[in-house]
């Protein structure tokens, strides 16, 4: 499939409130920018969920796909898989998204390559990247220094700000309006799914009301790949009305469950 792009953008929906300020999410940016700038490391390449998350604002679920971002002097991407769609662009710290596509093996590290572009010294995980996917990314990046920053990503991971510690105390306050739910509910006789379901709908919606994307991940988790067209949209608006009645909006966001797509 040579016509078939290997990567691409896409740009879709209104992004969400996002978890951090913009001086807060700068502030890390600058931190790991200082460490590049003093060890002459031209680009970093981080690739475990907490570091890309902390970096970016992105929260993936890798199910056995590839996902990351690039730091340089002037630029912060990350880069995700095609079945995310425009979510991780929404999501993603100053809105700069790669998206690499399935129709090309390998096509993550065809995405490090045209993020990186001409960087000599480059930062990784090394205590995160797979020996198969050391491997890729050297062969990806020939003639490149690769240069491990974890140790460096840790600490900076590490001292919390006044932001995070805020943002620590209020997911245990929705933690505990689920547990209150749950102590409200509670009777004889009632089955332990309808206790577990006043309490998700309690903890969401109030994630809802605090500006987050609440996204659609279907209705039981079918498989679209075995739904009629009809059953599958079936599936799909149910998801909308269920996720609109508790948040009050319509999703934006999909992704498909069990990581697959129908021919629908």
């Amino acid at each position: 499939m040579p016509d078939r792009p290997r990567t691409l953008t896409l740009e879709n929906g209104k992004p969400p409130q996002p978890t951090f300020s913009d001086q807060e999410m700068s502030r890390r940016v600058a931190a790991m920018r200082q460490h590049m700038l003093a060890e002459r490391v031209e680009a970093v390449i981080l690739t475990s969920m907490h570091c890309v998350n902390y970096f970016t604002d992105f929260v993936y679920t890798a199910f056995g796909r590839n996902y990351g971002c690039v730091i340089t002097a002037d630029r912060l991407t990350s880069i995700s898989a095609n079945i995310d769609g425009a979510q991780p662009w929404r999501q993603t710290f100053g809105h700069d998204n790669l998206i690499y596509t399935d129709w090309h093996k390998d096509n993550f590290f065809e995405g490090v390559k045209q993020l990186v572009g001409d960087a000599v010294t480059i930062g990784i995980e090394s205590d995160h990247l797979t020996l198969q996917n050391h491997e890729k990314l050297r062969s990806a990046l020939p003639g490149r220094k690769l240069v491990d920053i974890c140790e460096v990503a840790m600490r900076l991971r590490m001292y919390k700000s006044t932001e995070e510690l805020a943002l620590i105390r209020e997911g245990a306050r929705i933690c505990d309006l689920g547990g209150t739910t749950v102590v409200e509910t509670l009777r004889e006789g009632m089955p332990e799914y309808e206790v577990a379901i006043h309490a998700t709908q309690t903890m969401v919606r109030e994630i809802a009301r605090r500006g987050h994307e609440v996204a659609h991940h279907g209705y039981m988790h079918e498989p679209p790949s075995s739904l009629t067209r009809e059953r599958e949209i079936d599936v799909i608006e149910s998801g909308i009305r269920i996720l609109s009645g508790i948040t009050g909006e319509k999703p934006l966001g999909y992704r498909s469950p069990s990581w697959e797509l129908s021919e629908h």
